[in-house]
């Protein structure tokens, strides 16, 4: 049999999942990966460190499967949006990777916010997630490593060219690094300018169905058979939309990962700032997409601060045991900054409503209550008019939160038994193979329904209520975002 394989360069870990002909998964694995934090607003990661994950990820599947892993007929890779790595001519990094949760270009955001038409080229407005205010920040404040760059990589696809050498994108990498014209599908020279690289330093842009070589010798330094095709590849939000079944104008989807993004397919390509928009992976299809900074981040985050001995399902139960409210804790999730919908790289979050009956459990309740508002306050700032959405992500897998939501966004939610970025880079490869003749058909069989959930309108009226409560706090104690 023909076996599969996708591979996520998420924020939090690379994940692999292999399935079969019929998009059943066979083996998975996740290798943790680390973010550094050199300086506040600060977040950056190690090329070296993506690589190394690869290798141990590849090896351990072929370790533990190896006849299925020896079936092995293509793969694809996905990772998050607006992460270049800037390197020399041989393709090594100059210098750590810029993630997309990065504060440091909230200046430049705004210098670029007073030029019109780079939102009428790229089809978005500039904040400091995107990649070109970054590359300002790095003119700015490291000139001398900027004379020297000669190539400019995207995460996932520098990754993959540690197997197949080649210097190719897509137009979905190209759109979150705002470098690309959205109506053209290619490098938009003025964005370029902007960012003061010549485009010779620019990949090939490509289909994400583009098969790509692989040497023989590349293929045994990563423990892969030696006649596998690679495909490019797109970004994760984009791949993930494969997990959803097959696509139409007005699906929906809500992603409980490192950052939680709150999404919808469109049949044409209609801007709406400051909410993103992407080509979808299926031609003639957009999405508009808006995303938070700290989602499964936060809880992390609780957990190694305030539980350190308890697991995430642990902290759930708990939290479970406390009423809805949080009998008036609060939590704003905003540890990095935050995007959608506020667009403030200066936010901060906090805990408020505390007093001497406040347990542990409170303040679980209100992490994820808290992370749960914002995600509605994004659903609400893009006008949805959706009664269902499917949910994706690690987070798709508490019973407890995604009820919780439902409650909060009164929209039906339906949950795939495989939710993540690297099930549907899978897909991806398998249709590329031929084990499906069309993507949607990948989509199809891959969209299994494991649960769903429909909102109670008790604890929605509940949680209406403490939601005016949050958004008030925000007002009395955060910073006002940008107009």
């Amino acid at each position: 049999m023909s076996f599969f394989l996708g591979i996520d360069l998420g924020a939090s870990a690379l994940k692999l999942s292999l399935i079969d002909a019929r998009a059943v998964p066979v083996a998975g694995c996740a290798v943790p990966l680390t973010t550094n934090t050199p300086a506040r607003g600060h977040a950056e990661q190690n090329p070296a460190a993506w690589r190394d994950a690869l290798k141990f990820g590849l090896h351990k599947l072929r370790s533990d499967f190896p006849n299925e892993f020896q079936g092995l007929r293509a793969l694809a890779f996905t990772g998050g949006a607006h992460i270049a790595v800037l390197c020399d001519a041989a393709g090594a990094p100059l210098r750590p990777a810029i993630m997309w949760s990065d504060q440091r270009a909230g200046a430049q955001a705004e210098a670029l916010r007073a030029k019109p038409e780079i939102l009428q080229i790229a089809g978005n407005v500039p904040n400091p997630t995107w990649t070109l205010p970054q590359l300002c920040w790095l003119n700015a404040h490291e000139p001398e490593l900027m004379r020297r760059l000669a190539r400019v990589y995207f995460a996932k696809d520098w990754l993959r060219a540690q197997l197949t050498g080649d210097f190719y994108s897509d137009m979905g990498e190209a759109t979150g690094a705002m470098l690309g014209d959205i109506r053209q599908a290619n490098w938009a020279p003025s964005l370029l300018e902007h960012a003061k690289i010549n485009q010779i330093c620019m990949p090939e842009l490509v289909s994400p169905l583009q098969k790509t070589g692989i040497t023989d010798a590349r293929a045994a330094a990563f423990h892969l058979p030696p006649d596998v095709s690679v495909y490019q590849g797109t970004i994760d939000t984009t791949v993930e939309w494969l997990c959803c079944g097959a696509p139409h104008a007005g699906k929906t989807s809500i992603k409980l990962a490192s950052a939680g993004v709150v999404a919808q397919v469109d049949a044409a390509l209609a801007p709406r700032p400051p909410v993103s928009v992407y080509p979808h992976v299926t031609d003639g299809l957009y999405y508009h997409a808006a995303g938070m900074n700290s989602c499964t981040g936060a809880l992390d985050w609780f957990a190694a601060t305030f539980a350190p001995t308890l697991t995430l399902a642990q902290i759930a139960h708990m939290a479970a045991e406390v009423p809805a409210g949080a009998e008036g804790v609060l939590f704003h999730p905003y540890l990095a900054g935050e995007r959608a919908p506020h667009w403030n790289p200066q936010l901060t979050a906090s805990f408020t409503g505390i007093n001497r009956a406040t347990t542990q459990a409170h303040l679980a309740r209100a992490v994820f209550e808290g992370i749960a508002h914002a995600l509605t306050q994004i659903w609400q700032s893009m006008n949805m008019q959706a009664t269902e959405a499917t949910l994706l992500g690690g987070g798709a897998r508490s019973e407890f939160w995604c009820q919780m939501i439902a409650d909060m966004t009164g929209a039906c939610l339906r949950v795939p038994e495989h939710t993540d970025a690297a099930y549907g880079a899978a897909l991806l490869a398998a249709h590329g193979d031929g084990a499906f003749a069309t993507l949607g058909d990948a989509a199809g069989a891959g969209n299994r329904i494991r649960a769903e959930f429909y909102p109670d309108k008790h604890r929605q009226s509940c949680y209406a209520e403490s939601y005016e409560i949050y958004a008030a706090a925000f007002g009395q104690f955060h910073t006002r975002p940008h107009a």
